[in-house]
């Protein structure tokens, strides 16, 4: 009963939250990651097209005891457009994944930083060297994994290159 009478109490403003959420979007077709539930939706407005199981970043605290640099793996919240994408592209290797590694980092342009196939076959560049890429472990994907990226499985990441263009929120 509590449960009912809340959801009754607060439907007028859900649907003048609704309501405001549709003029901004303008129909607009649009990518809304939701990083506590590891979901990827395609929408247009407030339709629902398609959803998506993803990993986003597992959290956590990376720190190189030689540089003192340090990385934190979260995917970061906010709004972010596609300025970009790619078939089948190479995956740098940023000085995380070594120390991660416990190897040592090489020069920025040193070919062993080029790993092929690492990201899937396609990509969308969000920018600040976060992507949505694919993974070669699906079996993760509904579970925070990555190190920020988000991670999406082979066939909704081909129907998602398909799907959204360049600029896409």
């Amino acid at each position: 009963k509590g449960y009912l009478r809340t959801q009754k109490a607060i439907e007028g403003e859900v649907t003048a939250l609704r309501a405001q959420v549709g003029k901004r979007l303008k129909g607009a077709l649009h990518v809304v990651v939701d990083a506590k539930a590891n979901k990827l939706y395609v929408k247009k407005g407030l339709k629902l097209l398609w959803q998506a199981d993803v990993s986003v970043g597992r959290g956590g605290l990376l720190a190189d005891k030689k540089s003192g640099q340090k990385w934190q793996f979260v995917t970061p919240r906010g709004e972010f457009k596609v300025i970009g994408k790619g078939v089948n592209p190479k995956w740098r290797k940023p000085d995380w994944a070594f120390v991660e590694a416990g190897e040592p980092v090489p020069p920025p342009d040193d070919p062993s930083r080029y790993v092929d196939g690492e990201l899937g076959a396609y990509v969308l560049n969000l920018g600040d060297g976060y992507l949505i890429h694919g993974t070669k472990n699906e079996e993760l994907l509904g579970r925070p994994a990555s190190h920020g990226c988000v991670r999406v499985g082979a066939a909704d990441l081909e129907r998602l290159y398909k799907a959204i263009p360049n600029g896409t929120k």
